[in-house]
């Protein structure tokens, strides 16, 4: 059987595109060939050229030739080897040559879907992009994406990746997966074929015009931002001639002034074919569809070891270059921030190519404005609304008008949209300006900023210490970042366009150019700005409040995130708000002089999973905090293995349980008991254990070990060694089979309070004689 994945690519000559296709052939179905005219394969005679022939491997092409690589003359088109590019065993990437056009601007099929994993168990959507082929047999989907699904292989088939006037990969097993897309007529099955990487690559998007922009509102009413931005990006899936049809049957279709085409589709609308209007881009856009192999582990490692080892000695890995950036930020912010009466003014810390590489996008920000404006006059309420949050900035101080004549530093114009929220009668929009919008080949904003560090508290961490106070003091700034002053010298970079008059066409003389004076959301170094701001008033006013006040102020102090459309829409699609835990939260860590905490750990071969309780003599335990971990797909491990990767996971928990608790508690011992129903990994983990082990081993159980000198040296805890638990008491065992919401709550699972026999004193817990086992 023969699929075909079609190539897309616009032709310089402004004719139509051409369309090479590529097969992928299943070796246990092969279709009978004839011979083709002309120069024919040595192995098979049924290829034009040998470098194409699937039908004889590596070793037989060997045996076939009739002298050895030494005695070749011929030099390899792929490597430059000495051998016939038929015998390389370099694997080679498929490429299409790709030509830009400056007179049509092709749409493809293409559009935004919410892809689920069928598996009711696994609690997976994700949202993705995906490309409709009426030229493909075959859907295709990216590694990536099914890593995000949890999805798992349903089947797994041979196969050899063709194209025409490329050449042919070598046979393959391809991991097939079973995913459903939501549609407006409910879920729709598909069987995919997963390719390493991405499966599409670049595809690029224009605004639409004007005129189509209107012809679209009228039929569907809000528009899709997609339509209205230059984009670029990676196709998560592609999908078959058979699913592009079913997706697409009944679909509603209109056709646009630029002579593209509006389908309301089951999936959503999608604008696809030639815009005529000639385009007036400096850098025109190509959309060039592709498979994209990882490459092997054998071209790795030669890459690895022909790098100069001198040279090598130089390389920092990202974290140590995350952490010198985030020391240049942080030193930056101590030498510019300056006080004015009640007001900290900040400097962003900008990368050293801002001023010659950023563009002014005013080019990007002018048809944002046009698309806004046009979306917002559909309901004129949210059109004055919109209008009514600038003006407030405006009188507020945090924006101000600018003369567009002004040259002052580096200039930038930011893109805004709204963010309509109708289910909020008080709020029903949001401005939303898009520091990451860039122009083709050009940086965005946020590219020319560094982020800094974060630091935000860890949630887990402000959680458990909530946990152990009877009392929780919540409070909230409004519009905090919108509090921080920025720098006027700065200020010509958060550019942004709005109308002065919103019965007027959006015109030049209609135009007026607004900059912030504050730090906006949507800036990647603001929140970052915004905690330094914070810990630098506290500071100030240290020597005013009891130190240990403030260590726990600074500790326990947490600035929101917003949650974007995404994440709330999968929230809502795992019905999550409908879980009710009816269990005592507070932890009573606080009641008693001493803390004791209590790990379990066990894996299975699906998953490894540890949770911890918190002992106190004057309460029942309660779980604290449980983490899951699913077992690795490519590289299978024995339980035993697995059982001490758990141990490892379940002291690293453990380690960061104590340090989150040191921030409460300081000066109160805390003891560590750490349980596993493996008798191997406790042998391995004895200290008179002598028997030679592995690297795998040796390496987690030495892990083990630092982090138990870190407990009792830094942490001051009072570290029990490793004790074996029957399976029957250890509770991790419940995240590795899984518990369903019902059980979860049910009292004989015991996963909330843990073993009967934490009801007693620690003297008499589970201490068993390993040499019985």
């Amino acid at each position: 059987a023969n699929f075909f994945f079609s190539v897309v690519a616009h032709n310089n000559s402004g004719g139509k595109p051409n369309k090479p296709k590529h097969s992928v052939e299943d070796r246990s179905t092969l279709s009978p060939k004839q011979p083709p005219k002309g120069p024919t394969c040595v192995f098979c005679g049924l290829h034009q050229y040998s470098g194409e022939c699937t039908k004889v491997n590596g070793q037989e092409r060997e045996s076939e030739s009739k002298h050895s690589t030494n005695e070749c003359h011929r030099k390899c088109a792929n490597c430059s080897g000495r051998h016939h590019k038929a015998l390389c065993e370099k694997p080679s990437s498929t490429s299409i040559n790709a030509y830009a056009s400056h007179q049509h601007q092709e749409r493809l099929y293409t559009a935004s879907a919410i892809i689920v994993n069928p598996n009711v168990n696994a609690h997976r959507a994700s949202m993705a992009f995906i490309h409709l082929d009426h030229g493909s047999q075959a859907t295709l989907i990216s590694r990536e994406l099914v890593n995000r699904l949890s999805l798992s292989p349903i089947d797994r088939r041979e196969m050899t990746i063709n194209g025409i006037n490329s050449e042919a990969t070598r046979p393959s097993l391809y991991d097939i997966v079973n995913v459903d897309i939501i549609t407006d007529r409910g879920r729709y099955s598909i069987d995919a074929v997963v390719m390493e990487g991405t499966s599409v690559n670049s595809i690029s998007t224009q605004p639409l015009d004007d005129n189509d922009f209107s012809v679209i509102q009228a039929n569907i009413g809000s528009v899709p931002s997609r339509f209205s931005n230059y984009d670029v990006v990676h196709s998560d899936q592609l999908l078959s001639v058979t699913d592009t049809l079913e997706l697409l049957e009944n679909s509603k279709e209109t056709k646009l002034p630029s002579g593209c085409r509006l389908l309301e589709s089951s999936i959503g609308p999608i604008v696809v074919g030639s815009n005529k209007i000639r385009s007036h881009s400096l850098n025109p856009l190509v959309s060039v569809l592709t498979v994209h192999t990882e490459t092997s582990f054998k071209q790795k490692i030669e890459r690895l070891f022909s790098v100069d080892p001198s040279a090598r000695v130089y390389e920092t890995t990202e974290k140590e270059s995350r952490k010198s950036t985030d020391a240049l930020v942080n030193k930056h912010f101590d030498e510019t921030i300056e006080k004015k009466d009640n007001d900290c003014i900040v400097q962003y810390s900008i990368k050293p190519e801002a001023k010659s590489e950023l563009p002014t996008s005013y080019d990007l920000a002018s048809p944002r404005l046009n698309s806004t404006i046009k979306t917002l006059s559909e309901q004129r309420s949210y059109l004055e609304y919109y209008d009514s949050i600038i003006n407030d900035q405006l009188s507020l101080g945090q924006i101000e008008k600018v003369d567009p004549n002004d040259s002052e530093g580096i200039i930038h114009y930011l893109a805004h949209q709204p963010v309509l929220r109708p289910d909020k009668p008080t709020t029903p929009l949001r401005i939303v300006y898009d520091a990451s919008a860039h122009l083709k080949n050009k940086p965005s904003l946020n590219d020319m900023i560094h982020p800094g560090p974060s630091d935000l508290e860890l949630i887990p961490a402000l959680l458990l210490r909530s946990r152990s106070r009877l009392g929780l003091v919540v409070a909230d700034v409004e519009k905090a970042l919108l509090q921080v002053k920025l720098h006027p010298s700065q200020r010509n970079m958060l550019r942004f366009l709005w109308v002065k008059d919103l019965d007027m066409p959006v015109s030049r003389p209609n135009i007026l150019v607004l900059r912030f004076c504050v730090t906006p959301f949507g800036v990647n170094q603001s929140p970052s700005l915004l905690n330094k701001v914070i810990n630098h008033h506290i500071n100030l006013n240290s020597d005013d409040y009891d130190p240990l006040l403030i260590r726990q102020l600074v500790s326990n102090l947490y600035v929101d995130n917003t949650v974007d459309n995404q994440i709330r829409d999968s929230f809502h699609s795992f019905q999550l708000e409908n879980f009710s835990l009816p269990i005592d939260r507070y932890s009573h860590l606080s009641d008693s002089d001493e803390i004791t905490l209590v790990a379990f750990s066990d894996a299975s071969q699906h998953a490894m999973a540890t949770c911890i309780y918190s002992w106190s003599p004057h309460s029942n335990p309660t779980l604290l905090i449980s983490k899951c971990k699913l077992a690795p797909i490519k590289a299978a491990s024995t339980i035993p293995k697995m059982e001490l990767d758990s141990l490892v996971m379940s002291h690293s928990l453990l380690r960061f349980t104590v340090d989150a608790l040191r921030k409460e508690f300081p000066e109160k011992p805390i003891h560590v008991y750490t349980y596993s129903d493996s008798a191997v990994v406790l042998h391995w983990c004895k200290p008179e254990f002598s028997k030679p082990l592995g690297p795998f081993v040796n390496n987690r159980v030495k892990k083990i070990n630092e982090i138990r000198d870190e407990l009792s040296d830094f942490h001051h805890a009072i570290y029990h060694h490793p004790r074996h638990v029957r399976s029957e008491f250890n509770r991790a065992d419940h995240s590795t089979r899984g518990l369903t919401a019902k059980d979860m709550n049910d009292p004989k699972y015991q996963w909330w309070i843990g073993p009967t026999w934490m009801q007693t004193c620690p003297s008499t817990w589970p201490n068993e004689d390993l040499s019985s086992l």
